[in-house]
C-alpha cells in the first residue's frame, strides 16, 4: 500500500498496514490494544518504527516457504516449559523460536527434529498462555500443559 493512500486511511488501516509482516510487533500491539491502552499504542508504534525486539531481529514468519530450523530440538527441550512462563524465560532457555505465526494472537513456533512444531501461543504479554504441538501442518494437536 503506497504511503499517499495511507495519507488519508483511518488509523485501523494504518496500524495493520504497520504491523503487516512482524508477528513481533503483533504480539506487542496485541498486549497494549484492550480498548483503554492508546498510549501504549503509540509509544509501541514509535518504537517499532526505530527497531525490531532484539529476540526476533532474525526470526523468519512461518508463512516463509524457507524457514529451516539448524538446532536438533525435541519435545524433551520443552519440559521446563510451564503455562504463565515469560517469552524472555522461554528464550532463555530454549533459544528463539524457528519462526513466528499466529494471526490475532502470535505463536512463536519451534521446529523440532521429528518435523513436528512446538506452538508457544502468547494472548495475554509477556506471559504464555497456552502450547501445543503439532504435525507439519498444523494437524494432529496435542496440548503441552
Amino acid at each position: 500500500m503506497p504511503a499517499d493512500i495511507l495519507a488519508d486511511a483511518p488509523f485501523c488501516v494504518w496500524l495493520r498496514h504497520a504491523t503487516q509482516n512482524s508477528t513481533a510487533t503483533k504480539i506487542q500491539l496485541h498486549s497494549a490494544l484492550d480498548g483503554t491502552h492508546m498510549r501504549k499504542v503509540l509509544i509501541l508504534l514509535f518504537i517499532f518504527s526505530i527497531a525490531a525486539s532484539e529476540a526476533d531481529v532474525n526470526v523468519p514468519s512461518c508463512f516463509d516457504n524457507d524457514v529451516v530450523e539448524s538446532r536438533k530440538l525435541d519435545l524433551d527441550h520443552f519440559d521446563d516449559v510451564k503455562n504463565g512462563m515469560k517469552r524472555q524465560e522461554i528464550i532463555k532457555l530454549i533459544g528463539n523460536p524457528s519462526c513466528l505465526g499466529g494471526s490475532g494472537i502470535a505463536y512463536d513456533v519451534y521446529l523440532l527434529s521429528d518435523d513436528r512444531r512446538v506452538h508457544l501461543a502468547y494472548s495475554k504479554l509477556p506471559e504464555l498462555s497456552w502450547g501445543f504441538v503439532s504435525d507439519s501442518n498444523g494437524n494432529n494437536r496435542i496440548d503441552l500443559f
